[in-house]
């Protein structure tokens, strides 16, 4: 138990530590502050259409910010040659995995939240049920984003190959967004199944990622 809060507590500092990581958590949400303190009169009331858009758009986006890092998880151990001394370690490789995933999926929902409740907090016309789909739709797709890319940081033999892969995953979801972000908010029951769909992908990965993880 020692071994295994010891890592996680060591995977955090590295996290937090890194510069690079601050900064993609933090530059969305303080663009927005700067367009808002830009063009104020502008920017407090946006078409309620375009603000769905935005907040769901922001989800996605910023939830893919700490894409990198779960990149790194897995093939930058290889990378760095340290893998096979993580394996050897007391801690077992399933705890090492939720290791991982615990350490960076709690910033990327946060990174993604945090941006549409600066939107929110700016902009006077959102509703709050509109918001809290919105929250629902950024959690989701923390989990998706983060459970397929420690699968492919498992599968990759680089930290590149993983985040590129991960990027080009990711991208077509921007589409699906403009395309169906009206029925995400007009459809009552469209979050919470996608939520669902997440968790299940999620569930997915983790299985398909502890058993490449034992054989490795």
């Amino acid at each position: 138990m020692q071994s295994f809060k010891a890592l996680f507590i060591h995977e955090w500092r590295l996290l937090i530590r890194e510069p690079r990581f601050m900064v993609l958590l933090c530059l969305p949400s303080f663009l927005l502050l700067v367009v808002r303190f830009i063009n104020a009169d502008t920017f407090s009331v946006l078409p309620l259409e375009f603000a769905k858009f935005l907040l769901l758009l922001l989800g996605a986006m910023n939830s893919t910010m700490t894409l990198p890092f779960s990149a790194d998880a897995f093939a930058g151990e290889r990378e760095r040659n340290t893998l096979e001394l993580l394996q050897l370690s007391p801690v077992s490789p399933r705890k090492i995995y939720f290791v991982k995933l615990l350490t960076i999926l709690p910033f990327s929902i946060l990174g993604a939240v945090f941006s549409q409740i600066i939107l929110f907090l700016i902009c006077s016309n959102i509703p709050l049920d509109v918001f809290a789909k919105a929250i629902l739709g950024a959690t989701s797709f923390a989990l998706l984003f983060n459970g397929l890319t420690l699968l492919l940081s498992l599968r990759s033999k680089t930290v590149r190959a993983a985040t590129q892969t991960a990027a080009i995953i990711s991208f077509p979801f921007y589409f699906l967004i403009q395309a169906w972000y009206p029925e995400f908010f007009s459809i009552s029951i469209f979050p919470f199944a996608f939520f669902l769909i997440s968790v299940a992908s999620l569930l997915l990965c983790v299985h398909f990622s502890l058993k490449k993880f034992l054989l490795l």
